[in-house]
């Protein structure tokens, strides 16, 4: 397979992806701005009306794209970018059908597996964090994928919530065993307990940033009691005892 351009430049990155605000004919769309780093920060725009009626709104999203030095950075720009064109159509089919009188597209058909993706995105921004928050609703993307693939926000109720917590303690296998290209090294092993627990916190915290942003009316999980969930297994470490340090501080010379 041949090798995508690289994008050097933050001109380069604009032209490379489209995101400037000439002849652009949608009321929602992407504008690149530069950065002094070389960066380019992603700017949504909202247009609505005509002529001399017509309003533009400028909204950052917190979206850098940085400098391709290889392909890996490619790859990730390339998925930052359809993270937010899929938020900027969808705002663009509710302005479309508000101005033509019609009810607004529901938010709710957002992919879980891409808002996952969008939390870790603004997560990984706010903190600079990869693990964490970043790390965990990465792992919701892919997990939500593996296991009912392009579910929707308003595909999850109580009945998806149980049959995603069964997967887990049951078919979902650990990822880290998986990335390895030869075959012969892969093993299925199934994640453990407090992985289990991780992703259905992670999958709680989600919806219920989701309902907050109002792209839900409420959280399923909330409708789970304790034990339909996944209890974090009790650590095994044992501290020392304050008669135990007193006798090592005793032994120092």
């Amino acid at each position: 397979m041949a090798k995508k351009k690289l994008y050097k430049t933050a001109d380069e990155i604009i032209a490379g992806y489209s995101l400037t605000s000439s002849k652009v004919h949608r009321k929602v769309y992407l504008v690149g701005r530069p950065l002094k780093t070389g960066n380019v920060s992603l700017v949504r725009y909202h247009s609505s009306g005509s002529g001399k009626f017509r309003v533009r709104e400028r909204e950052t999203t917190g979206v850098i794209l940085c400098i391709e030095k290889d392909q890996s950075v490619k790859l990730e720009n390339q998925e930052k970018l359809r993270l937010q064109q899929v938020v900027c159509d969808t705002l663009n089919a509710d302005l479309e059908r508000e101005e033509a009188d019609f009810k607004p597209l529901p938010k709710t058909k957002v992919l879980l597996s891409d808002y996952a993706k969008e939390l870790a995105e603004r997560s990984l921004k706010e903190t600079g964090n990869r693990h964490s928050t970043y790390s965990s609703m990465n792992s919701l993307a892919q997990h939500s994928e593996l296991f009912r693939p392009h579910s929707q926000l308003g595909d999850i109720d109580k009945k998806w919530c149980l049959l995603f917590i069964d997967y887990l303690k049951h078919k979902a296998l650990n990822l880290n065993f998986q990335r390895s290209k030869d075959p012969n090294k892969r093993k299925e092993v199934l994640i453990g307990q407090n992985s289990q627990n991780r992703l259905i916190a992670t999958l709680n915290n989600a919806m219920n940033t989701a309902v907050r942003e109002s792209l839900i009316a409420h959280n399923p999980m909330n409708e789970l009691n304790s034990k339909e969930k996944v209890p974090a297994k009790k650590g095994t470490r044992e501290f020392l005892s304050h008669k135990e340090i007193n006798m090592l501080k005793s032994l120092a010379p």
